[in-house]
């Protein structure tokens, strides 16, 4: 074989090289704060650690050393009969290798092993036996001075005595040398460690922070080597800030949302105020608009003032794109652009247009730029102090989400806020309190609404739920049990005539409906009711997620803005139709509701979007049965028709806290997590899976008209394609793009013109 053994090849960068950055990498990364707070978090001790992922570091990629993977990085086209990091695996369950290893004190050979195999986190548990090609013979590179290089540095950090200088120079599938290190590879694979891991916790972190460790120092010693950047250079001045103060929360967020709000820390909620003497895991339960963010981001300051946890960084997780967006706005967007950050599936795009339409009354030129160096990927955000994301950027590690766990060492620093967890579906909760069972640091989870279930499961994992005594917070007390809502039950066509009057009567009218199709019939109905009553004028707002993004970030700003809380300005009317998308963390204010029946929790939330800022006597609300259970089960629209009728019975008007009384006995009856999750149990094993419970309704599609625009951008890297794609039903019929097109294109589906409005959407 040619001994110019490479790992990478755009640029060329040696194999030897490429593992002694890794390991470089890996004791860069973890020292000083960040390695405490890492085995802090993954409830492991940092010597052993670091002993085990710097050997973990200089084998994982040992397997490159054969001749399909040299003749790929040297400019063939080659398809690999094994991936790298299985035969790296198998190197090591050879005999020669392991007999090598064992006499290494402080050394636990399976999590180096379990790190090398799940890197790249497509392992599963028929890795050892299975060939991706006819091909059953490889040469092998291992005695080249490149990998005795690497191997004499193995030895110098297990003070071992000499490296192995008679490994095959072939992988034979049906050599015995190889059947044998397949047998014992399966073996403790699927059996021994795996129970190991199960028994024993403090193996389970020291096996899971290896695990990540690698994923994180083989992408930070990847990417910076290809950017032309220093790897502790880099490393340092990002990853490696001094950590928060309460100065500096003050300065970057506090003040500045004081001054918007026009109040002074005194005229705080005194629940907001106390906040800051919660416990460092807390459960945060209050109404629809009482202001639990600013609440959250005071409980950051109690973290920061506290130092049980010294931290670098605070995330606010949310469960959708459009509430982590808003959540940026309002807050993290304060914060010098350094420091501040977004991140979600359109994150890049929805920052490129906060840079080019500042909101109203933003104080900022337009010219901060809060967006990362999109070459190196989910590194770049290693700098970021505040972040605004979708819950599975950061927790969809647990599902063995590669981006994600190369978020972990952010994770692992930070304080972090779990919004609006009613809306995780069962599977994305269960891995919520897998992630509290298993892992050490500070996390507020709040909501306005939660079931019992959930609840209770949250408090026995030592989460203090605030707050309990309302007496002594008796302004929330007041609020909460202040009547708000006049809630009716009615027919559709009663629902109908309530919102046109209201809408006529100047007040402005939010309608939520369960499905899209709905959605954009109610919009066409009522659009024609307005021109038959000679109304030509009005626009009804039509807010649901099958949109371009471009239009639906208009949609939504339309949206937010007319139902807007303006104090001291004159209230427009407005309507607007919506589905789901309108429930969470949208400061919407509507005078009058109109809601298909929903899940007891959902209307609870769809309520808190009128009369949220308790300007009102009351709202008017009217609910009415839609004519297809779907998207919900059956089973949840009886109890709430059961919770519906409760609330109208027990007073002409309801108050949020006799909501929150009826939805303790009628909410949704779950059954309780097992609090376990791939990566916990995965062991050797590392496969992608879904974070959450419905991932794949819809693919990514672009118009056929949109075609050549869409190409152009994408080949100028211009980020605003992304403002052409719009989600579309996996039911419709759409075509694959050419061989030419899918270069551009890659993923992405080309949709039927005809379908399309921008006024309705994508109509299926």
């Amino acid at each position: 074989m040619n001994h110019n053994l490479l790992a990478k090849s755009k640029p060329q960068r040696s194999l030897q090289d490429h593992l002694n950055d890794t390991e470089e990498a890996a004791r860069w990364i973890f020292r000083d704060r960040i390695l405490e707070n890492w085995c802090r978090f993954f409830k492991t001790e940092p010597t052993l650690f670091l002993r085990l992922l710097r050997v973990a570091a200089l084998f994982h990629d040992v397997g490159k050393a054969n001749h399909e993977f040299q003749q790929m990085c040297h400019g063939q086209r080659v398809k690999q009969t094994l991936r790298h990091e299985w035969l790296s695996a198998l190197i090591l369950h050879l005999y020669a290798v392991r007999n090598w290893l064992d006499p290494a004190e402080n050394f636990d050979f399976e999590v180096v092993v379990a790190a090398v195999l799940g890197h790249h986190m497509k392992a599963d548990d028929n890795w050892s036996n299975t060939c991706k090609t006819a091909v059953k013979i490889l040469d092998l590179d291992l005695n080249s001075e490149q990998v005795q290089s690497v191997l004499l540095r193995v030895c110098n950090i297990l003070d071992l005595k000499e490296v192995p200088n008679d490994l095959p120079e072939r992988w034979n599938f049906d050599d015995p040398i190889w059947k044998a290190a397949r047998k014992d590879g399966r073996f403790t694979g699927k059996k021994s460690f795996q129970r190991s891991i199960r028994r024993d916790p403090k193996r389970r972190g020291l096996h899971l922070a290896v695990k990540a460790g690698l994923v994180a120092a083989d992408t930070a010693a990847s990417g910076l080597i290809r950017e032309g950047h220093s790897i502790q250079t880099w490393i340092e001045e990002q990853l490696h800030k001094p950590p928060l103060t309460v100065e500096e929360l003050d300065r970057d967020i506090l003040h500045p949302k004081y001054k918007a709000l026009e109040r002074t820390f005194e005229e705080l909620y005194n629940f907001q105020k106390n906040a800051q003497n919660l416990s460092d895991r807390a459960l945060l339960l209050a109404g629809c608009g009482r202001g639990k963010t600013l609440a959250a981001y005071l409980w950051v300051r109690g973290v920061i003032r506290r130092g049980t946890y010294p931290i670098g960084r605070v995330l606010f997780l949310y469960p959708t794109r459009g509430t982590a967006t808003e959540g940026f706005k309002d807050y993290v967007k304060a914060a010098p652009e350094s420091d501040a950050g977004l991140f979600h599936g359109t994150s890049t795009y929805e920052l490129d247009q906060l840079m080019q339409s500042p909101d109203d009354g933003d104080s900022s030129d337009g010219k901060s730029d809060y967006r990362t160096d999109p070459r190196l990927f989910a590194l770049g955000l290693w700098g970021k102090r505040y972040l605004s994301a979708t819950v599975d950027r950061f927790l969809a590690f647990l599902s063995f989400d590669y981006g994600s766990t190369v978020l972990l060492p952010m994770l692992s620093d930070a304080a972090i806020v779990l919004d609006e967890i009613h809306a995780y579906d069962r599977r994305m909760f269960d891995q919520v309190v897998a992630f509290l069972n298993a892992f050490d640091g500070p996390v507020l989870c709040m909501t306005a609404t939660l079931s019992e279930v959930r609840r209770n499961e949250l408090e026995d994992l030592g989460l203090e739920r605030y707050p309990q005594d309302r007496q002594e917070l008796r302004d929330l007390a007041q609020e909460e049990e202040r009547d708000r809502y006049h809630i009716q039950h009615c027919q559709p066509t009663v629902a109908q005539q309530a919102a046109i009057e209201a809408y006529q009567a100047g007040k402005r009218v939010l309608w939520v409906v369960n499905t899209v199709g709905r959605c954009q019939q109610i919009t066409r109905e009522v659009q024609k009711t307005f021109k038959k009553l000679g109304d030509e004028e009005t626009q009804v707002l039509c807010y649901h997620s099958r949109f371009k993004l471009k239009h639906r970030n208009q949609r939504h700003q339309q949206v937010v803005q007319a139902f807007k809380q303006s104090e001291g300005k004159p209230v427009e009317r407005a309507i607007a139709i919506t589905t789901q998308v309108c429930e969470m963390s949208l400061d919407l204010d509507a005078d009058v509701l109109v809601t298909e029946l929903a899940p007891c929790s959902a209307l609870v939330q769809r309520f808190g979007r009128s009369n949220r800022h308790g300007i009102l006597d009351h709202s008017q609300i009217w609910v009415y049965d839609p004519e297809k259970p779907a998207p919900y089960s059956k089973e949840q629209l009886e109890r709430a028709h059961e919770f519906l009728h409760a609330v109208i019975k027990a007073q002409p008007y309801s108050s949020q806290k006799l909501l929150t009384e009826q939805l303790e006995r009628y909410g949704e009856r779950e059954t309780k997590a097992d609090k376990n999750a791939p990566f916990l149990t995965g062991g050797y094993f590392a496969n992608r899976e879904s974070f959450r419970d419905i991932e794949n309704w819809t693919h990514d599609c672009i118009l056929w008209q949109d075609l050549d625009e869409a190409i152009a951008r994408i080949e100028a890297k211009d980020p605003t394609w992304h403002e052409l794609v719009l989600p579309v039903p996996n039911f419709v019929p759409t075509e694959r793009p050419s061989d030419t097109q899918g270069q551009f294109l890659k993923y992405l589906r080309l949709a039927p013109d005809a379908l399309y409005s921008e006024t309705v959407g994508f109509q299926a």
